[in-house]
Parts: C-alpha cells; sequence; structure tokens
C-alpha cells in the first residue's frame, strides 16, 4: 500500500473540482455546525479510507455556507 501524504494548502482549483463532483469516499462535506463528534468520527473514517479532504462549512448538495 502507498501512502501520499500532503501537507500545506489545497488550490482553489481542487476546491472547486470537489465541491462540483460531490462527497465521496476521500471528500467529506461538514457543516459549519457540525458536532467535534461528527467530525472526529469522519476524520477518523477519511484516515482509515488511505486519507482525503474533509471541508467544513459546506452543506451536503457542495454549497459553500456563509
Amino acid at each position: 500500500m502507498n501512502l501520499r501524504r500532503r501537507y500545506g494548502p489545497v488550490a482553489v482549483d481542487e476546491l472547486d473540482r470537489r465541491l462540483a463532483a460531490g462527497q465521496d469516499q476521500h471528500t467529506v462535506f461538514l457543516s459549519a455546525k457540525s458536532k467535534p463528534r461528527a467530525i472526529a468520527e469522519s476524520l477518523a473514517a477519511l484516515a482509515n479510507a488511505d486519507g482525503g479532504l474533509a471541508l467544513i462549512g459546506v452543506t451536503a448538495k457542495g454549497s459553500v455556507q456563509k
């Protein structure tokens, strides 16, 4: 198994692509009002799925919350 680690900011074009593509096994959208436990569970799931991106402040439909 190969693990790729990515440190640093995510490019705007990648964020746009992920928002448009929706949630999958490597991308999760979490409401700005998500409880700490829900965030922790999502991060653990991503870690178990070889990593991914958790976007906090995004609706389930991929809209950025204000």
